[in-house]
């Protein structure tokens, strides 16, 4: 169960950066569909290890820790990067406030 999710985390992560490109021409460049699909991508390899009966908790660990050594953002355009980039410090900062008041 365990491998088979982080290898369900790899695998949608992978599958994403292989059609990036298509997103990329059928979104019309717009960086903000292309932040939003990051963004759900660990949930997207949750429900599709779900499915098919293995760990979704580690396949959303897997494709995020994908993401970030896989170099999809190094790779994508740039309007992406410097939408990415802020919506990642953004909700750095809002959860790190969130542990902050939990505290």
């Amino acid at each position: 169960m365990a491998a088979g999710g982080l290898l369900a985390g790899v695998a949608v992560t992978w599958g994403y950066s292989k059609s990036l490109r298509l997103i990329t021409r059928w979104s019309g460049d717009d960086a903000a569909t292309q932040t939003v699909l990051l963004l759900l991508l660990p949930f997207a390899a949750y429900l599709i290890a779900e499915h098919i009966g293995v760990s979704g908790i580690l396949a959303a660990v897997a494709s995020g820790m994908t993401i970030g050594q896989s170099g999809i953002i190094r790779n994508a355009p740039l309007a992406m990067r410097l939408r990415g980039n802020s919506v990642w410090a953004m909700l750095e900062f809002v959860f790190n406030g969130m542990v902050f008041i939990m505290l």
